[in-house]
């Protein structure tokens, strides 16, 4: 569980200019509360760049590298993915919490402080593929034999659905 205060970052009182921050996301921070997601762990690192100008705007710039393990589709053992990824997102105020701008964030002004807490997980877990499928050979051997004494009709049906998927990849 992370500490509510861990990733506030301030909006008022902060001298005008850029400030940088350095953050770290491990698999607490995706698995904790009630978060649901396929993240098993994590080894992220965040650097933020803030550039706070006159008359309420931030300028947000996140830039996440590291690694996240998520269970492959096939065999269910772990699978790493690389992370390595940017953010940028304007913070304005207004008169009240807008979020309906793509990268245009709007808060109240009386706001002191913004959790960006969700945007650095949502941006980490838009890293994911929709299929996270070991390569070739690299499945556990012991799942893959289990897979191939399961009746016909179910690697059928396992077949299919990833057809069906692929086709919506690519689609």
């Amino acid at each position: 569980m992370r500490k509510v205060d861990e990733f506030q970052l301030p909006l008022k009182g902060v001298p005008i200019g850029t400030q940088s921050f350095k953050y770290h996301l491990d698999g607490a921070f995706f698995n904790g509360d009630d978060d649901k997601n396929d993240v098993i762990d994590s080894d992220v690192a965040v650097a933020l760049t803030a550039d706070y100008r006159a008359g309420g705007i931030c300028e947000l710039r996140f830039e996440f590298k590291g690694e996240i393990s998520v269970p492959c589709d096939r065999c269910l053992d772990p699978m790493p993915i690389a992370i390595d990824t940017t953010y940028d997102l304007s913070v304005k105020e207004g008169t009240r919490l807008d979020d309906s701008t793509d990268n245009v964030l709007e808060v109240p002004a009386d706001m002191r402080y913004l959790d960006i807490a969700p945007a650095m997980r949502d941006t980490v877990l838009l890293c994911i593929p929709i299929m996270h499928v070991h390569a070739d050979g690299e499945c556990n051997p012991d799942m893959l034999k289990a897979l191939d004494r399961a009746p016909k009709i179910l690697r059928h049906i396992y077949s299919l659905l990833l057809i069906v998927l692929g086709w919506v990849i690519f689609a």
